[in-house]
């Protein structure tokens, strides 16, 4: 759904923030029938973005019949359809895509379901494991090398970095996996750790990709904010900012378009960060530093 109606799906998510009885967590069952109700209706277009601030209410998902009733009723009594639904189009579309590299196969699609689903039986089975983790926020400008960054953690010191998911079209250099997951999965808003919307694109993350001693984020400002506001009291976040001169980030392949698209983009102070990293020096330097911060975290 998510990337098929962008618009209304990034409303949603606002309301969710302003409308804090319609996921009411004190009525788990309740909350849980309002969004698949939601979901479907939004799927199937009876929700659009011109109704969907007088539809989602509680009142609005129970006019007529309650949620639940009206879920089965109506609703996907099997949601594997609604993914296998989904897989169709996105090989379709990931067929079309130049980047041999950042296209979706079957295999690549498996797998990543299966590890989701891996991760929400464990977080049932063991909670603690789930329990006071520490995210450790990677922000900058294009070509800063915060991807350079996360990756040097993952590879080097095994770090649990998240690859978030995205609607736009893998660049020419990046690969499935890596980079990011380039595929549309359905998530259901009380699974999203993060969600916004760049440059036309959608990005958003998962609750079930954060674990461990310490998980690392390559975000923006943006998400960093609505990181700390919704899921202050769940984790432990810290963030890292990562400054580098406008004409190193051009000589590191970054378009300038990207470059000068950043101009745009919302700033936070930088006394706002935990930790800054200059880097215009060596990699080696810019790899110590995330390093000793990284591990400065883990000992929290």
């Amino acid at each position: 759904m998510v990337g098929f109606y962008p618009e209304v799906y990034a409303r949603m998510m606002e309301l969710r923030k302003e409308r804090k009885d319609f996921i009411d967590k004190g009525d788990d069952m309740g909350a849980f029938y309002r969004n698949q109700k939601l979901i479907t209706m939004l799927r199937d277009g009876e929700i659009t973005k011109d109704n969907i601030d007088e539809m989602m209410t509680k009142d609005g998902m129970s006019k007529d019949m309650i949620p639940m009733y009206w879920y089965y009723e109506n609703g996907y009594t099997n949601p594997q359809k609604v993914q296998l639904s989904l897989m169709d189009k996105n090989f379709e579309l990931s067929s079309e895509n130049e980047n041999k590299r950042g296209r979706l196969t079957k295999l690549r699609m498996k797998n990543l379901m299966f590890d989701i689903l891996s991760r929400r039986v464990d977080k049932y089975l063991n909670p603690e494991k789930y329990t006071n983790n520490k995210i450790l926020c990677i922000v900058g400008q294009s070509g800063a090398g915060k991807t350079l960054c996360s990756l040097h953690l993952k590879y080097k010191l095994g770090a649990n970095v998240i690859c978030s998911f995205t609607t736009r079209p893998p660049r020419e250099t990046e690969v499935e996996g890596r980079d990011h997951h380039f595929i549309n999965i359905v998530p259901d808003p009380n699974d999203l750790l993060a969600y916004a919307v760049f440059g036309g694109y959608e990005y958003y993350a998962l609750k079930v990709q954060v674990y461990g001693d310490c998980t690392v984020y390559v975000v923006d400002e943006q998400g960093l904010e609505s990181l700390k506001a919704e899921h202050g009291d769940e984790y432990r976040i810290f963030s890292v900012y990562i400054k580098r001169q406008r004409s190193k980030r051009l000589q590191s392949g970054v378009g300038k378009g990207r470059v000068d698209r950043d101009n745009n983009r919302k700033t936070l102070p930088i006394e706002s960060y935990d930790w800054v990293i200059d880097n215009n020096s060596t990699k080696k330097e810019l790899f110590n530093n995330i390093e000793r911060i990284y591990n400065e975290v883990k000992d929290k």
